[in-house]
Protein backbone atom coordinates (compact mmCIF):
# COMPACT_ATOMS: atom_id res chain seq x y z
CA UNK A 1 0.00 0.00 0.00
CA UNK A 2 0.98 3.58 -0.71
CA UNK A 3 0.48 6.72 0.74
CA UNK A 4 1.10 10.47 0.24
CA UNK A 5 2.95 12.33 2.59
CA UNK A 6 2.10 16.10 2.26
CA UNK A 7 4.37 18.82 4.07
CA UNK A 8 4.27 22.34 4.91
CA UNK A 9 7.19 24.41 4.32
CA UNK A 10 7.24 27.50 4.71
CA UNK A 11 3.69 27.95 3.98
CA UNK A 12 4.33 26.49 0.82
CA UNK A 13 2.56 22.71 0.18
CA UNK A 14 4.80 19.85 -0.99
CA UNK A 15 3.77 16.21 -1.98
CA UNK A 16 6.23 13.94 -2.55
CA UNK A 17 4.44 10.43 -3.29
CA UNK A 18 4.20 7.54 -3.57
CA UNK A 19 6.11 6.77 -0.64
CA UNK A 20 7.35 3.96 -0.35
CA UNK A 21 8.37 4.09 -4.10
CA UNK A 22 9.49 1.39 -6.52
CA UNK A 23 10.13 2.69 -9.99
CA UNK A 24 9.40 6.52 -9.86
CA UNK A 25 8.24 9.42 -6.85
CA UNK A 26 6.20 12.50 -8.22
CA UNK A 27 7.26 15.91 -6.69
CA UNK A 28 4.42 18.37 -6.69
CA UNK A 29 4.55 22.01 -5.24
CA UNK A 30 2.50 25.11 -4.79
CA UNK A 31 5.42 26.83 -6.77
CA UNK A 32 8.05 26.22 -9.41
CA UNK A 33 10.43 23.67 -8.17
CA UNK A 34 14.10 24.51 -9.66
CA UNK A 35 16.05 21.30 -8.55
CA UNK A 36 15.78 18.14 -6.73
CA UNK A 37 18.86 15.96 -5.49
CA UNK A 38 18.90 12.20 -4.49
CA UNK A 39 21.12 11.31 -1.45
CA UNK A 40 21.90 7.78 -0.31
CA UNK A 41 21.96 7.85 3.73
CA UNK A 42 25.49 8.65 4.03
CA UNK A 43 24.72 11.90 2.43
CA UNK A 44 26.44 11.23 -0.66
CA UNK A 45 24.61 12.65 -3.74
CA UNK A 46 23.21 9.63 -6.33
CA UNK A 47 21.10 12.09 -8.49
CA UNK A 48 20.70 15.67 -9.75
CA UNK A 49 18.08 16.79 -11.59
CA UNK A 50 16.55 20.67 -12.35
CA UNK A 51 12.81 20.69 -12.43
CA UNK A 52 11.56 23.80 -13.28
CA UNK A 53 8.09 23.42 -12.74
CA UNK A 54 5.84 22.59 -10.29
CA UNK A 55 4.81 18.65 -10.50
CA UNK A 56 7.21 16.07 -11.86
CA UNK A 57 7.65 12.49 -11.81
CA UNK A 58 11.71 11.73 -11.02
CA UNK A 59 13.20 8.10 -12.34
CA UNK A 60 14.28 6.38 -9.12
CA UNK A 61 13.89 2.67 -10.45
CA UNK A 62 17.39 2.19 -10.88
CA UNK A 63 17.91 2.66 -6.96
CA UNK A 64 18.35 -0.90 -4.91
CA UNK A 65 16.23 -0.81 -2.24
CA UNK A 66 16.59 1.31 1.03
CA UNK A 67 16.67 4.91 2.31
CA UNK A 68 17.00 7.92 0.54
CA UNK A 69 16.58 11.44 1.15
CA UNK A 70 14.97 13.55 -1.26
CA UNK A 71 16.25 17.44 -1.53
CA UNK A 72 14.06 19.93 -2.83
CA UNK A 73 15.06 23.39 -4.15
CA UNK A 74 12.67 26.23 -5.10
CA UNK A 75 13.31 29.65 -6.86
CA UNK A 76 14.18 31.46 -3.75
CA UNK A 77 16.98 28.96 -3.23
CA UNK A 78 15.11 27.17 -0.23
CA UNK A 79 15.84 23.67 0.47
CA UNK A 80 13.31 21.18 1.74
CA UNK A 81 13.90 17.49 2.21
CA UNK A 82 11.80 14.27 2.81
CA UNK A 83 13.15 10.80 3.36
CA UNK A 84 12.22 7.78 1.06
CA UNK A 85 12.00 4.61 0.61
CA UNK A 86 12.83 2.41 -2.46
CA UNK A 87 11.48 -0.97 -2.48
Amino acid sequence: MTRAEDMLVDRRLLMVAPNPCTEYVHVKAEELVRNVVICDKTGAIIKVETVNEKSKFIDIGYLTPGSYILKIQNYDGEWSSQKITKL
